[in-house]
């Protein structure tokens, strides 16, 4: 039965191995043009967006590489503790229960990030179930040595002691497992900066974006014949038009944000943005299964209140600086007082809940869903789609693309 205890522990920790890999790789290698990172219900199971946002490193090295070595230390250690036997099953145990519950208060705390950020990663979600997997597998192997063996964690700890003041070969164990710990602490970290170094901190590598550029050039663009909307940044004249579908709560529209504001900065007129709403909210887009951003429909009549009294790109700017104040306290009060220092509240908000605002919404939503819009933030840069948040260098080839088409 021991040995059952150890394998099961030893294929969880490998899954989780393999997980916790796999998103130390999306952290330098982020998935390409069909997995961009977007809200919506497609976007159940992308974890792009908190692998790359800010909480997504910890001493300059991704989170997710410290779970990898956590869960190759607990492996090593269940596969030596099995083969071992004695009171090392019990020494193993108490290395691998204190892994598995520092693990799992990690995960703990990235709940409380995708609760914050309002993202769901289901690789994410894997992890933790795996943790606690691991730690039931681990109390159940406990339970089992304690009841046949009459030896408790404290035993143990108090003959690891006296081993380790006693017989030269136990020392020699000791060190052993310290000094394998410790190598395999250097690999994964060092090979993960090492990642870091070739990739220059890039989101995507040159050949994916290469890539993903070629694939955005195939489509034909499309006649789109939108209807002229008031929620625009930059000059009509711009060379480069970019239409944008967003949810003004979508946790993937505010870093699009952040690109907007930079490439704004590098090309000036020669790009603009148009927006549309398409709240992911049941309250004004019934068509929905689920409301991914509650009051999204209250932030899209604010941002066609602060258009209707000429002060938009202002008031967008004040609310993605406050973004971060929103999550899951986003309403009118809040909405007012974004526009407290553009604008009477009281005014602000009559405009923001009146008839002429809601007709524009519906409008936004209805030319969505003729556009089969599901996800936000949904892209027509000059005609052509893309779903999500592009990287800086992909956008930035493509508007230099369009530029000299332009020229031509």
């Amino acid at each position: 039965m021991g040995r059952i205890y150890c394998a099961v522990i030893a294929l969880l920790a490998l899954t989780g191995a393999a997980v916790a890999g796999y998103l130390t790789y999306l952290h330098f290698y982020p998935a390409g043009y069909e997995n961009f990172v977007i809200c919506g219900p497609e976007s159940a199971g992308n974890c792009d967006a908190l692998i790359q946002g800010e909480y997504a490193t910890l001493f300059g090295i991704p989170v997710a590489a410290y779970g990898l070595f956590a869960y190759l230390a607990v492996l090593f250690t269940a596969l030596v503790a099995g083969y071992a036997g004695g009171l090392y099953r019990l020494y193993g145990l108490l290395i691998i229960l204190p892994l598995v519950a520092v693990s799992l208060a990690a995960d703990a705390v990235l709940a409380a990030v995708m609760i914050r950020l309002q993202i769901f990663c289901i690789l994410c979600l894997a992890t933790y179930l795996i943790n606690v997997l691991l730690l039931a597998a681990g109390c159940l192997w406990y339970r089992r040595l304690k009841r046949q063996d009459g030896v408790t964690l404290r035993d143990a700890l108090r003959a690891l002691r006296a081993a380790g003041a006693g017989r030269h070969g136990a020392k020699a164990a000791a060190a052993l497992y310290v000094l394998f710990v410790t190598f395999l602490a250097f690999s994964v970290f060092a090979a993960s900066a090492m990642l870091g170094i070739r990739t220059d901190a890039a989101r995507q590598p040159k050949d994916q974006t290469q890539q993903t550029y070629e694939a955005f050039y195939r489509q034909q663009a499309e006649n789109l014949q939108l209807p002229p909307t008031t929620l625009t940044v930059g000059s009509a004249d711009a060379k480069v038009k970019i239409v944008v579908f967003t949810d003004f709560l979508c946790a993937a529209c505010y870093q699009f944000y952040q690109l907007e504001k930079e490439l704004t900065a590098q090309y000036g007129d020669a790009v603009a943005f148009a927006y549309y709403n398409y709240p992911l909210d049941k309250e004004c887009n019934p068509d929905l299964q689920r409301t991914m951003y509650a009051s999204s429909c209250t932030a899209a009549g604010s941002m066609l209140a602060a258009a209707s009294l000429g002060f938009f790109p202002e008031y967008m700017a004040e609310h993605f600086a406050r973004y971060h104040e929103f999550h899951g306290q986003y309403g009118p009060d809040k909405a007012a007082a974004t526009a407290a220092g553009l604008s009477d509240p009281a005014r602000f908000m009559a405009v923001a809940d009146s008839a002429a605002v809601r007709q524009i919404l519906r409008r936004d939503i209805a030319l969505a869903d003729k556009l089969r819009i599901k996800a936000t933030p949904t892209l027509f840069i000059n005609g052509r789609r893309m779903v999500g948040v592009p990287s800086r260098e992909l956008m930035a080839a493509i508007i230099e693309r369009e530029l000299r088409s332009d020229a031509r």
